[in-house]
């Protein structure tokens, strides 16, 4: 059964599994990120300092390169080049910072919402 189309005007987005499912790996991306460069650094201000610089780069791209109402937002094949290269960043950082299994997990379900990818 396929969700019904949207009406004209109609103030709710239409949000499918594959976008629920790319919501949650952004999301997941910004905790990995943030989570790793506490993980990283030595005292706890450079863990901040590393925490808040590592997602805060990530939310910077997404948001000028990414998002849907971004003004310069990239044409789909670039738009899927720049999400594999944040993700494997990710697991390489969680990778860095010890967190091996976590990584391989997100990759994994990275790679998936990229293949499923509709937009």
């Amino acid at each position: 059964m396929t969700s019904p189309e949207p009406r004209r005007g109609d103030p709710r987005p239409d949000v499918r599994a594959s976008g629920a499912l790319a919501f949650v790996v952004e999301i997941a991306m910004l905790v990995l990120l943030g989570q790793s460069g506490w993980a990283i650094g030595g005292s706890v201000v450079l863990s901040l300092v590393l925490a808040v610089a590592l997602v805060g780069a990530a939310v910077v791209v997404w948001g000028v390169l990414l998002a849907p109402t971004a003004e310069r937002r990239l044409r789909r094949p670039e738009r899927l080049a720049v999400k594999a290269f944040l993700y494997l960043v990710t697991a390489a950082v969680a990778t860095l910072a010890g967190y091996g299994l976590w990584a391989a997990a997100f990759l994994v379900v990275a790679v998936v919402s990229l293949v499923w990818a509709r937009d």
